[in-house]
């Protein structure tokens, strides 16, 4: 798991990514753990019938949603020089191994 904004815009400024990953724990154990419902959801085409039953559990409940790490967020503006900047650190990563 990551911190996908914020590594968006390390990148956007022209910086490899940093500190943005995570080490989460299994959320479905945990919140039978706690003594409620927990569902994942890994796939999109299972979507649907996933927070449709996640929607309809009594009492409280935990949707974890599971994400491609790669899929890049979109600000709500992006300009030009944001632009060059991310494919810049797209590069630099490239040639870090990262």
């Amino acid at each position: 798991s990551k911190l996908g904004m914020i590594k968006f815009e390390q990148e956007v400024m022209g910086y490899p990514e940093w500190g943005v990953d995570l080490y989460n724990p299994d959320f479905v154990k945990l919140a039978e753990a706690m003594g409620f419902k927990g569902y994942r959801l890994e796939e999109p085409k299972e979507a649907e019938g996933v927070i449709e039953e996640f929607l309809n559990t009594e009492g409280p409940a935990v949707l974890d949603a599971i994400v491609d790490p790669n899929e890049r967020p979109m600000p709500p503006k992006l300009t030009f020089k944001q632009a060059g900047e991310y494919v810049l650190s797209i590069f630099r990563e490239k040639l870090q191994g990262l």
